[in-house]
This record gives C-alpha cells, sequence and structure tokens, in this order.
C-alpha cells in the first residue's frame, strides 16, 4: 500500500514580461498538498526571498474517500508568455477496508494555476505530464510577420509594427524615415523632423546648424 504524506514543493520563479510577476513580488513559488478537514486541499503560495510565505490560492479536490494527495512540481510545465504554471496532482482513494492494498485506487490530475488571474484549475481529459510539452502559442501572438514583410508585436490591436520606413502604433506612424533622409516622429501634422542639419516641429525649425558651425534655436527671427 502507497501512502501520500503532506507534501511541500517550492521552486524559483522567472518570467520575461514584468506584467506576468514584478522580481519583488514573486521570488519563489511554493505547493502544499494535504488533506484538509477530510477534503483534499493543494494550497499555492508566493515566497519571498526570506523564506515569508503569502497564501495566493487553494484547490480543493472534488473526490470521496481520499486519504492521500500530492501535487508534484517536479514535471510541472511553466507557459512564460501566459503566465500560467501545469502541474500534477495523485490522489490515493480507499472506499473500504483500507488496509489492503487491492482496495486502493489511484487518480492523477493535472492543475493549471494562472498566476496573472490567481485561478486554479482541473485541466478537464489530462492527468499526466510526462510526454506532454507546451505549444508556444503565446510566443506567435506576440511576435508575427505580416505579408506585407512587417514584423508585428502584439495582436491585431494594441499592437507595434515594424515597417519598411519606420515604426507604427495601432497602425499610427510614430517613427517613420522620409523620402529626403530625415526622420519624422508623430504624423504628417504635430510632428518632430530629425533633419540633415537640425530639428523642425510641425516644419518650422527649432534647432539649426548653421553653416558657420553655430547652432540656432529657433527661426531667423525671434
Amino acid at each position: 500500500m502507497k501512502k501520500f504524506l503532506s507534501t511541500i514543493s517550492i521552486f524559483g520563479l522567472f518570467f520575461p514580461f514584468l506584467q506576468v510577476a514584478k522580481a519583488n513580488e514573486y521570488k519563489f513559488f511554493q505547493t502544499s498538498s494535504s488533506i484538509i478537514n477530510g477534503i483534499p486541499t493543494v494550497q499555492f503560495y508566493k515566497v519571498s526571498s526570506s523564506g515569508t510565505q503569502i497564501l495566493l490560492n487553494t484547490w480543493e479536490s472534488s473526490n470521496s474517500h481520499v486519504d492521500g494527495i500530492n501535487a508534484n512540481l517536479q514535471d510541472a510545465r511553466i507557459d512564460q508568455y501566459e503566465g500560467k504554471i501545469y502541474l500534477e496532482v495523485f490522489e490515493q482513494i480507499c472506499s473500504n477496508a483500507c488496509e489492503e492494498a487491492s482496495n486502493y485506487t489511484y487518480e492523477n490530475s493535472v492543475i493549471e494555476y494562472d498566476f496573472i488571474n490567481n485561478t486554479a484549475e482541473k485541466i478537464d481529459g489530462m492527468s499526466v505530464l510526462d510526454e506532454v510539452q507546451l505549444y508556444p502559442r503565446g510566443i506567435v501572438n506576440m511576435i508575427s510577420e505580416n505579408s506585407d514583410g512587417s514584423i508585428q508585436l502584439g495582436g491585431d490591436t494594441n499592437d507595434i509594427d515594424i515597417v519598411e520606413d519606420g515604426l507604427n502604433i495601432d497602425g499610427d506612424a510614430v517613427i517613420t524615415q522620409n523620402s529626403d533622409g530625415s526622420i519624422q516622429l508623430g504624423g504628417d501634422t504635430n510632428d518632430i523632423d530629425i533633419v540633415e542639419d537640425g530639428l523642425n516641429i510641425d516644419g518650422d525649425a527649432v534647432i539649426t546648424q548653421n553653416s558657420d558651425g553655430s547652432i540656432q534655436l529657433g527661426g531667423d527671427t525671434n
């Protein structure tokens, strides 16, 4: 008969994007699994570098007659772009005469914990992670090459496009290289142009290097 005890798993976290996990909020992530008031329970904690634990959320199994549970982070899968972790949970179930090993059954589940939304839920139709790797859908949604050859950062809205002549945000030009070689910040109005001899705002010279090498602030008057 295999007997599960209360277990604790801990590991360090690394996410490449601040909206997923800020360095001063998450140093380590920890799980604890045990039977609490007769309910198989997995608890999720964030842990500081000094070891201080803060409970994030709790997942409770709906199974009855469970006398052992283990949430295993050893084979966990981390989705760094979505801010999620997938871990296996093993439950030992005995409905009658638990002294006999033959009366035990075991159930495996996969739990998804979402760091961004602080949710934990069971994934239907999946029980083990041994032969499973995450499909890199997140990075595809973040960086893509459009049919015109431009590089898009983000989805179809609230996106940044690296185009042939500069940089667009939500389709509006932010940085453009004009045909004369000048660099334009903004659209055709309310814009800043970095030109050969200085800086223009809305077509008016603001900073100019004169032919004698002097630097002029403003136009030829004022």
